[in-house]
């Protein structure tokens, strides 16, 4: 009984492979949706191993403007910011606003590398947090494609490098997405069940679990469970408790 029990659960398990699940938070100024990518894992045949990190991705998209109450949103031209699993305890720490992610990206359209800025902060007297995404172009010096940086890697890049005011003035509010204070429990709450599969842990757990259960499987040699049924009409006698006399 328990046998087959775990042959049912390693076979959901590998439905689960061709799940997509993302939650996204529709406002009238934009969206904001939230997804997992998954870590790369290879299989040499004897184990397996994590040779790229997953990453927690937020897609922004601002929103059609169109006559009429129909809320449509351009998920076509949206802005992918990923975060790495160290950013990801960022936003699910106790923080201060602002709190800000960058990272830069190649235009294909335009070839040149642009910049985003992912800002959560407050810009009104409301408890709401807002989700800010900026853009600017880099300059001719600053062509090269970088991972995504948080404030404090800011902060040490421009002490080492003098402020481009020319690149700054280029810099524009993409979209602007509100965020009550239970939509961005929900969000920081998404993202902590999410650090153990971005590093492969739940991988690592599912493969000690099949192991074991294709040993009982495979190897005849291991006694398996048996079960006894008394059958119904027959209640216990004096053997099963013992005499007293």
């Amino acid at each position: 009984m328990s046998v087959a029990r775990t042959v049912f659960r390693e076979s959901r398990r590998a439905f689960s492979k061709a799940c997509y699940a993302g939650y996204t938070i529709y406002k009238d100024e934009g969206a904001l949706t939230i997804s997992v990518a998954p870590p790369s894992i290879r299989d040499n045949g004897r184990y397996k191993s994590v040779v790229r990190k997953g990453v927690l991705q937020l897609d922004l998209a601002k929103r059609i403007e169109e006559p009429g109450d129909n809320r449509r949103f351009d998920f076509k031209n949206k802005v992918t910011m990923n975060l790495s699993v160290g950013q990801c305890g960022e936003l699910i720490s106790p923080f201060t606003l602002p709190l800000e992610f960058n990272t830069n990206r190649l235009d294909k359209g335009k070839a040149i590398f642009k910049n985003y800025s992912m800002i959560l902060d407050r810009k009104d007297e409301t408890q709401d947090v807002y989700v800010t995404l900026h853009e600017r172009d880099l300059g001719p010096e600053n062509q090269s494609e970088e991972p995504t940086n948080t404030k404090s890697d800011q902060r040490s890049s421009q002490s080492e490098e003098p402020t481009n005011t020319n690149s700054a003035q280029k810099s524009r509010e993409v979209v602007s997405v509100p965020l009550t204070l239970a939509e961005l429990a929900i969000l920081r709450s998404l993202v902590s069940y999410s650090i153990p599969h971005l590093v492969g842990f739940d991988k690592v757990l599912q493969s000690e679990r099949i192991e074991v259960d294709n040993q009982y499987r495979n190897d005849q040699s291991v006694a398996k469970p048996s079960f006894q049924s008394r059958s119904s009409g027959s209640l216990p006698d004096a053997s099963l408790w013992g005499s007293h006399e």
